[in-house]
């Protein structure tokens, strides 16, 4: 077979493979006929009484309102897996085309999501699923989060160290163990610094404020400093020491919201330094500038996406009357012509004494 009929081959399978691109359903361009396609996205949370999740909803929210081809259908399963699975089961009837999904139980919610990613896209928030059955996965460096806060603790005791009482999230929960861990290993290398007591107060203020009650009354000698994995809960035990007189412990928490019970809110109530403030929105700018960077080099990347999806999108029609006008034409010089309209180059490889050949398009796109 001459090298142009294994041109003119590979020009019929890329118009077929164009095709197929083509029939995905892409958003039409300003200007087109054809309306803006209407998505309806599934926001599945675990709960809504953490309140960085209820912070989620609203930027969430406001994300959203950005776009008015966008509809949000928000659940709150209220730490009931059975009720999240119920939801998201739901959100699927609804005719969702994304689920978002913060899990309760990320392996009792595995085998579900697998079966909704084979139809739309997941994606998993804060707690990761094991395997590849979802789409993108974005949650915190729990681990860092907590070596963090062993570091500000170790900057407080300094070298006399001190007790630590750690008051955790739910049991054996992955964020939970990770931060655990972080402030763990953080604090390893200093011997007067003890943790020791754990509360499980299930990332909720008032039980937070309940267990610290507790351990107030029934302790020896009240801990130097409080480390809670949320700042809700860190509020919550601040609130039972106030209650309760108790006098000279410091109080650490994680989350870095800003409204109510938040950063800032906590350090105009007394509860965290203005140093440790500051420090935290040092680094929450540091990576917020460097997430904006992400996202802008993101963007641009789909903007160079779809407009290679346009570009093939029109060159269709183009390799159609090429390949019918082909075989219409006489000279070299015509064909050579035809060809420049869908073609940058061709690249013909025949070693000497040998039957193999390689051909090499090179589309306009």
């Amino acid at each position: 077979m001459k090298w142009w009929r294994w041109m003119l081959v590979c020009l019929m399978l890329t118009a077929i493979a164009f095709a197929v691109v083509v029939a995905l359903p892409l958003q039409p361009r300003s200007g087109e006929d054809a309306a803006p396609r209407q998505f309806l996205i599934g926001m599945s949370q675990a709960n809504l009484v953490e309140p960085w999740r209820v912070t989620m909803n609203l930027e969430f929210a406001e994300a959203a309102a950005e776009h008015d081809n966008l509809r949000v259908i928000y659940t709150d399963a209220a730490q009931d897996t059975d009720r999240q699975i119920a939801d998201v089961n739901m959100l699927m009837g609804y005719g969702v085309d994304l689920l978002v999904i913060s899990p309760n139980d990320s392996e009792a919610l595995r085998p579900v999501l697998a079966e909704v990613y084979k139809k739309i896209p997941v994606v998993v928030l804060d707690r990761a699923v094991s395997g590849e059955d979802f789409t993108l996965f974005i949650g915190p460096d729990n681990f860092q989060i907590g070596h963090l806060a062993g570091l500000r603790v170790i900057n407080m005791l300094g070298p006399e160290g001190g007790n630590v009482v750690e008051i955790l999230g739910a049991q054996d929960s992955p964020p939970v163990a990770a931060r655990s861990e972080g402030l763990a290993q953080a604090i390893a290398g200093n011997p007067n610094i003890v943790i020791e007591q754990r509360l499980v107060a299930d990332w909720l203020q008032d039980r937070a404020e309940d267990r610290f009650k507790e351990y107030a009354v029934a302790c020896k000698e009240m801990a130097d400093v409080v480390v809670a994995q949320s700042d809700a809960m860190a509020y919550g035990a601040w609130v039972a020491a106030k209650e309760y007189r108790v006098e000279g412990v410091r109080f650490v928490g994680m989350d870095g919201l800003m409204g109510a019970s938040g950063d800032a809110d906590l350090v105009e109530q007394g509860v965290y330094t203005p140093d440790v403030f500051t420090e935290r929105m040092r680094t929450l700018a540091a990576r917020e500038g460097a997430l904006r960077e992400q996202l802008d080099t993101l963007q641009e990347r789909l903007r160079d996406l779809d407009t290679a999806a346009l570009r093939r999108r029109e060159l269709i029609p183009k390799i159609k009357r090429v390949l019918s006008l082909y075989s219409t034409l006489n000279s070299a010089q015509e064909k050579n012509e035809l060809l420049k309209e869908v073609l940058s180059a061709i690249i013909l490889h025949h070693p000497v004494r040998t039957t193999e050949l390689s051909l090499k398009i090179y589309y306009l796109i």
